[in-house]
C-alpha cells in the first residue's frame, strides 16, 4: 500500500475524533453564553391628553438581551424621578407613571432602550388640560351678575 499522507494507519480522508489538547485549546474551558441583541422598541409609546390633577401612565414594549436599560427623559432631558414620578420595567413593558400631572409637565416624553450595542427610543406628547369647573346654575348666575355689576361699575 502505498504511504499515508496524514502519516498514520487511517486512509486518507478519514477524520480522526480527539478529546484534551491536542488544538492547542482546552475545551473545557469555552464559555458559552447567550447572544445580545439590540434594543427593539416593539410597542410605541401614545400621546396622551389629560387634565391638571390626573394620574397618568406613558407605556411602550421593548425588547433586547439582555433586559436593557430605560432611561426616560422630558423634552429632551434627563427626566428627574422622585416624587410624582416613578418608572417600572415589568418583563417587556417599559412604565412611566405621573401620580399628579401639573400643568408644568406637558411636553414630549421620551423612553430609551439601551444596553452595550446601540438603543431605540420612542416619544410622545403629554397634553395637559386646566382643570374644568363644574358650577350650578346658581353659581354661574352669581358670577353673572358679579361681571355686570363690575362692567357697569367701570362705565360711570
Amino acid at each position: 500500500m502505498a504511504g499515508l499522507c496524514n502519516g498514520g494507519n487511517e486512509p486518507p480522508g478519514s477524520l480522526k475524533a480527539s478529546q484534551g489538547k491536542e488544538d492547542g485549546m482546552d475545551h473545557s474551558s469555552v464559555k458559552h453564553g447567550t447572544v445580545q441583541t439590540l434594543p427593539v422598541i416593539r410597542r410605541e409609546l401614545k400621546d396622551l391628553r389629560c387634565c391638571d390633577g390626573d394620574s397618568v401612565t406613558l407605556e411602550c414594549r421593548v425588547q433586547a438581551t439582555p433586559e436593557p436599560d430605560i432611561r426616560w427623559e422630558k423634552d429632551g432631558r434627563l427626566l428627574p424621578l422622585g416624587g410624582d414620578f416613578s418608572t417600572e420595567l415589568e418583563g417587556e413593558t417599559a412604565r412611566l407613571h405621573i401620580h399628579q400631572v401639573y400643568p408644568e409637565d406637558e411636553g414630549e416624553y421620551t423612553c430609551v432602550a439601551y444596553n452595550e450595542l446601540g438603543r431605540a427610543l420612542t416619544s410622545a406628547c403629554l397634553v395637559v388640560d386646566g382643570q374644568i369647573l363644574f358650577l350650578e346654575p346658581i353659581q354661574l348666575q352669581l358670577l353673572s351678575l358679579k361681571a355686570k355689576a363690575q362692567v357697569s361699575m367701570s362705565g360711570r
